[in-house]
């Protein structure tokens, strides 16, 4: 049986989209690289983030929706922080185990 309630960690440009997703940082990393303009600064790309303003790179705690939804739709879909500061789908149940 599935576990509805698993997250992962993705890369995130804020206000834009998810680039990469894993069930670590590195391996969220490492898929975003793929996909990035500039692979090779995406990591302190990610340091300069830390503001969180709209274009920063975030690394950011998703739901399993979160993860399904962009895998396959793309990473450029809504999302929306919870109080227990996971990201998930707007409407989807903010479950805290």
């Amino acid at each position: 049986m599935k576990n509805e309630n698993t997250t992962c960690q993705a890369v995130y440009q804020v206000g834009i989209a998810i680039y990469g997703i894993g069930k670590t940082n590195a391996e969220a990393i490492a898929d975003a690289k793929q996909w990035v303009d500039d692979p090779d600064n995406l990591e302190s790309d990610l340091d300069k983030g830390k503001s969180n303003n709209y274009g920063d790179m975030i690394i950011i705690t998703i739901s399993k929706a979160v993860e399904d939804k962009a895998d396959e739709e793309g990473g450029e879909i809504e999302i929306v922080r919870g109080r227990d500061g996971i990201y998930r789908l707007p409407g989807e149940k903010n479950v805290l185990t």
